[in-house]
C-alpha cells in the first residue's frame, strides 16, 4: 500500500494498476482513492492466471477472479492474455465475453490484436479499450486506423 501511496502522492500519477498479487490491498487501495484510480491487471494463458499469487496445483481461473473484483468494487481490469500476446492473430473473446456479460468491471485487453476486424469485434462486446503493441511495430495497424477507428466510436 506504501508504493500505491507513493504513486499517488509523491509521483502525481492519475491511476494505478495493482496485479494480482496485490489482491490483498485491492479493498484498501480503493477505499482510500476510489474504483477509478485503482486499475486491477492481470496475466493469463488461455482461462488461467499466470502469478505468483496462484499455483499449479491451485490455478485460479480469470472467471472467478472477475467475479471476486466486482464484489470488491473494482471497475476497472486491465486483461493481457499472453497465450494472444505477439500471435497477432486474434484477442480471447470469449473469456472477455463472460466477464462482461457477469460483471460490471470495464476490461481493457491486451493480446493478439491486429486487424481493425478485431477492434471492431472487441467494441461489439463492449470492451473498454485495448492494448496493441506487436501489430504497431509491424504496421499491421496503423495510427491512422486507429484514429479513424476511435472517432468511429
Amino acid at each position: 500500500m506504501e508504493e500505491v501511496d507513493r504513486a499517488f502522492n509523491e509521483l502525481k500519477v492519475k491511476k494505478v494498476v495493482i496485479g494480482v498479487s496485490g489482491l490483498p490491498i485491492i479493498p484498501k487501495a480503493i477505499k482510500k482513492y476510489g474504483p477509478d484510480k485503482i486499475y486491477v491487471g492481470l496475466k493469463a494463458k488461455d482461462n488461467k492466471i499466470i502469478s505468483e499469487y496462484t499455483s499449479k496445483e491451485n490455478p485460479y481461473e480469470v472467471f472467478d477472479f472477475a467475479q471476486e473484483l466486482s464484489a470488491l468494487n473494482v471497475k476497472n481490469l486491465l486483461y493481457i492474455d499472453i497465450w494472444s500476446q505477439g500471435t497477432l492473430i486474434h484477442p480471447n473473446y470469449d473469456e472477455v465475453e463472460r466477464i462482461l456479460s457477469t460483471t460490471d468491471l470495464k476490461v481493457y485487453l491486451g493480446g493478439g490484436i491486429s486487424k481493425v476486424k478485431h477492434l471492431n469485434l472487441l467494441r461489439k462486446i463492449r470492451v473498454e479499450g485495448v492494448y496493441i503493441g506487436k501489430a504497431l511495430l509491424e504496421g499491421m495497424l496503423s495510427m491512422k486506423e486507429l484514429t479513424i477507428f476511435e472517432v468511429l466510436k
